[in-house]
């Protein structure tokens, strides 16, 4: 049983010529090596639901503490400051949020920005549209970009997924809006972030996840005010930390007792 800093390569299952089964307590598995599993008839689980609550909860707060500069107002008061209009926010009702990624976390998130009375549009080339939230509406990566005020994604990272954000999508949005990523660093290029904030493309950013983590202290993204940043706290409730582990032990269990494989990886 492992969790996400536990990297599965060539150098560890070398030392482990008797592995047949893992399991990682986490919703992502790109810390694993699947074709050298598959190589060696290793079977790989992963737990998708332990985590998908307090993630999505922890995308929920980053869009609320952006338009509403919660941490510039705490450092504010921090100097002693009481200029509020500064501060000046916006109000997420009737605002647009669009979705890139509507699997388990992104249909978590879906409902919460509808009981704040938003409107919701996804992108998900992967998913049948009856599953949806019936409130939510599908529609093109390039026309969610250019049509929401606040964007979140919400995917694994892949070979189409990575720097998915960038100079060229970026060029596609209109409206400043929000930019959330709860998922993978690397689905983000951040340069191309640093420069679209700069210029007020985007307008302000709630990131939990980076290219490099920890964050390198001369990463761009540190100096700017706009940027609300948390070190990759996703699944850092007792919790989600609780269901993943029991969910991670119970599939082990399941394993040797009754050969039982549920959400196995390729």
């Amino acid at each position: 049983i492992i969790r996400s800093q536990t990297q599965v390569n060539k150098v560890l299952l070398e030392k482990m010529p008797n592995l047949k089964v893992i399991v990682t307590a986490t919703s992502g598995f790109d810390h694993i090596d699947l074709a050298l599993t598959q190589t060696k008839n290793i079977k790989v689980m992963y737990v998708p639901e332990g985590n998908a609550l307090s993630a999505a909860e922890l995308t929920w707060a980053l869009p609320m503490a952006c338009s509403r500069k919660l941490v510039q107002g705490h450092f504010a008061i921090t100097r002693q400051s009481w200029e509020r209009q500064p501060l000046m926010g916006t109000d997420l009702e009737g605002l647009t949020l669009g979705i890139i990624g509507l699997g388990r976390v992104g249909k978590k998130v879906a409902h919460f920005a509808h009981a704040f009375g938003m409107h919701v549009q996804y992108f998900d080339p992967y998913i049948l549209p009856n599953t949806a939230p019936h409130f939510a509406e599908s529609t093109s990566l390039m026309e969610l970009l250019r049509s929401s005020e606040a964007i979140t994604l919400h995917v694994p990272l892949t070979k189409t997924t990575k720097h998915l954000i960038n100079q060229s999508t970026i060029e596609n949005i209109n409206l400043q809006p929000i930019l959330i990523n709860t998922s993978r660093g690397q689905v983000v290029s951040e340069q191309d972030l640093a420069i679209a904030l700069t210029s007020g493309r985007i307008g302000a950013a709630g990131l939990d996840v980076f290219e490099k983590e920890p964050l390198p202290a001369d990463s761009p993204l540190l100096q700017l005010p706009q940027v609300v940043r948390t070190p990759h706290i996703g699944a850092t409730t007792t919790q989600a930390f609780a269901r993943a582990s029991m969910g991670a032990a119970q599939k082990i269990v399941d394993y040797f007792k009754r050969s039982v494989t549920s959400d196995l990886l390729p």
